[in-house]
This record gives structure tokens, C-alpha cells and sequence, in this order.
């Protein structure tokens, strides 16, 4: 079996080199298509007027809503297949997105954002898309989710769009299960989570060893308290409890000649 041709040797490939001269005054350089094209080798077979096409009929047909064509290349470098892929189906994936979507305030030029930070938005099936916001929207519809809130969320952080809705739900029952005891319900988690997206996405072990690293650290602090403090700043969910005491540290550090101690600090805190 034929090995894929590296980046170094696709540089002098007539294909390669005529798409890149098309885009350079757009930011495409030869070393990142190469690299593309290398990772997506089926782009040296197609005619480079057909990927020069793919890309302007996209970035045309949402010109309109803020989409340039610099940042939709850099979007394809990142996914290669999308410089391959027929412009009436990306279009009409993202079109079928957000139209679903509208009464909810899903706008276009909102959407196109959260596709040029997470690509595989542009290719992937709309009723994939579609699917995991709302299941993840059906299951805490009673804890008072609503499709507007979790949709604003996804645009901050659009990996929830293409996540396992499974994986998501799973994620904030267990730090559901584990804090239940100190009070923080999924109400309260979801509103936490529109602050900070990683309480959905990242690994709930993670973020209660964070959370109990900390406690254990400092046991000066009420369980109470410093739950309360996360609640208020859901980013420390996500902070390693060595970054916390770090920064603890310098603050008491640089006060030190006043008097002030880890104690008095944390309390205040």
C-alpha cells in the first residue's frame, strides 16, 4: 500500500501550488496547504478550479452574514474535506441549523462563529446537530433548561453542538449525585454552566477532584463556603487546586507585611 505523500512533497504539486496562488492575498500559505492536502489527499485529484469554487460559493453565499473568506479557509485547514466538499451541501447544512432553530433566536451570523471555531459544524448531518441540542434540552427541561439558554451556551463553547448528548447529560448527573448533599442542584449547576460550558463537557471527575483538592488543601475553608465562592465563579470548577493555592499564595505573599494570612484571606474569600 502507497504511502500519503508528506507536506514536502505535495509543495510542488500543480494542484497545490494553483490553490494556493489563487488564495494567497487571503492568508492561504503553501506550507498550510500542503499540509491539508496531505491529510486529505483525495484535494490533488480534484481539479483545483473545483476547490477554488467550493470555498468562494460558501463564503458568498454568506458574505451576507458576516462569513469572510479568510476566516472560512482557516476553517477549512483545520477540516481539509471542506475545500473538497460540494458547496450546495454545506450550505444547506447550515441553512437547515439555524432555520431550525430561529424561533429559539438562533441568528446566522451567531451560528457561522460557533462553525469557524468548531469546522466539523459545516459538514457534519444537521439532524445529528439538531438531535443533541435537544435531547440534552428535553432531559432538564423540568430543572428548567430552555432551548434559547442552552442554545446561547453552545455559541460560547460549540463543541456542545456536535458532543454525545449522552455524554453531556451523563456528565452534570454526576456532579449532580456527588454535591446533592451541599446543595447544588441541577437548577443551580445549569445556571453555573452558562457561566462556565466545562461543567457540561469536561470530565465530571475532574471537576470534583478540583473542587475537593482545594478543600483538602485548605481545610481552614467551610465546605459551605468555598462551594458558595464556586457557585459565584464557576471557572474554579475547571482550576487546579495547586493553580488556586498559587495564586492564595501570591495574594497573601504580596500583603504579607500587613499582617495578612491564609486564614483571614480565605475567610474573606
Amino acid at each position: 500500500m502507497a504511502r500519503a505523500p508528506t507536506p514536502f512533497q505535495l509543495k510542488d504539486h500543480p494542484t497545490v501550488q494553483a490553490v494556493v496562488a489563487h488564495f494567497r492575498n487571503h492568508g492561504l500559505g503553501l506550507n498550510a496547504y500542503a499540509s491539508a492536502a496531505s491529510k486529505q489527499p483525495t484535494l490533488t485529484l480534484q481539479r483545483p478550479e473545483t476547490l477554488i469554487h467550493n470555498i468562494e460559493q460558501v463564503t458568498a453565499h454568506f458574505a451576507k452574514h458576516g462569513l469572510r473568506l479568510s476566516d472560512y479557509i482557516k476553517a477549512a485547514l483545520k477540516q481539509p474535506q471542506l475545500f473538497g466538499q460540494r458547496p450546495i451541501t454545506i450550505i444547506a447544512n447550515v441553512e437547515t441549523v439555524v432555520t431550525h432553530f430561529t424561533a429559539e433566536g438562533l441568528v446566522y451570523r451567531d451560528y457561522l462563529r460557533a462553525c469557524l471555531r468548531q469546522p466539523q459544524l459545516f459538514y457534519q448531518q444537521p439532524a445529528t446537530i439538531i438531535g443533541n441540542v435537544q435531547k440534552v434540552v428535553t432531559r432538564f427541561a423540568a430543572e428548567g433548561l430552555l432551548a434559547p439558554h442552552y442554545l446561547s451556551t453552545a455559541l460560547r463553547q460549540p463543541t456542545l453542538f456536535v458532543q454525545a448528548p449522552g455524554t453531556l447529560i451523563g456528565n452534570l448527573e454526576t456532579l449532580d449525585r456527588h454535591f446533592a448533599a451541599d446543595g447544588l442542584s441541577i437548577p443551580r449547576l445549569l445556571a453555573a454552566a452558562q457561566k462556565n460550558p466545562s461543567l457540561l463537557y469536561q470530565s465530571p471527575k475532574t471537576l470534583i477532584e478540583n473542587v475537593e483538592a482545594v478543600l483538602r488543601r485548605f481545610p481552614i475553608i467551610r465546605r459551605a463556603d468555598y462551594l458558595s465562592a464556586v457557585m459565584r465563579q464557576p471557572s474554579l470548577f475547571s482550576t487546579r487546586a495547586d493553580t488556586v493555592a498559587s495564586r492564595v499564595d501570591a495574594v497573601v505573599a504580596s500583603f504579607a507585611s500587613d499582617g495578612l494570612t491564609p486564614a483571614p484571606y480565605l475567610d474573606a474569600d
